[in-house]
């Protein structure tokens, strides 16, 4: 009979192991939650149109002697349409908290008495890191379009490429006294 004793204890033992269909959650597993309903998509913070200050976040050495350490402190327009910013006439787009833009240009240097055209390509990119606050990153490339003279007046050999890192703060609406 002493078997018999044993039969309850084996079926909780059994009961304890086996799986459960019933849909409740003891916790207990380790498998990942796959639950959906919550919402990690990142808020859409806002940026006002305005005066924004520049800190800068990281200028590095680069062969083109670019070196924009001055922006430091500055105070840049910002006119926001739609997700269209215009910083000062460059122009990026948004998409979420995401900025993103790029622009060409060609430069004549004979201004300086050169012979020399360069091509130069921009790249901007960035996030929107807070209500009135943005981080944005540019990239330029100048490279050689046509003349004898890109060197002596430019005083690097081309391609070339630099970048600046910023972080900018909304500062003051553009109508008021700065």
């Amino acid at each position: 009979m002493r078997t018999l004793s044993l039969a309850p204890s084996l079926l909780f033992v059994l009961i304890g192991c086996s799986k459960d269909d019933t849909g409740t959650d003891t916790g207990t597993d380790t498998a990942p939650d796959t639950d959906t309903d919550t919402d990690t998509t990142p808020e859409n913070y806002l940026l006002e149109e305005g005066y924004y200050t520049v800190e800068v976040i990281e200028t590095p050495a680069n062969v083109c002697n670019a070196d924009f350490s001055y922006m430091e402190g500055r105070d840049l327009r910002v006119w926001i349409e739609g997700n269209t910013l215009d910083i000062e006439g460059i122009v990026v787009e948004r998409d979420a908290n995401d900025l993103s833009g790029t622009e060409t240009e060609q430069k004549d240097w004979s201004f300086i008495g050169a012979d020399c055209v360069t091509d130069i390509a921009y790249t901007y990119t960035g996030e929107v890191l807070a209500e009135g606050r943005f981080q944005w990153d540019w990239e330029v490339t100048w490279s050689y379009a046509s003349g004898d003279g890109c060197m002596e007046a430019l005083g690097h050999e081309l391609p070339c490429t630099y970048w600046g890192l910023y972080t900018m703060q909304y500062d003051r609406a553009l109508d008021s006294d700065g």
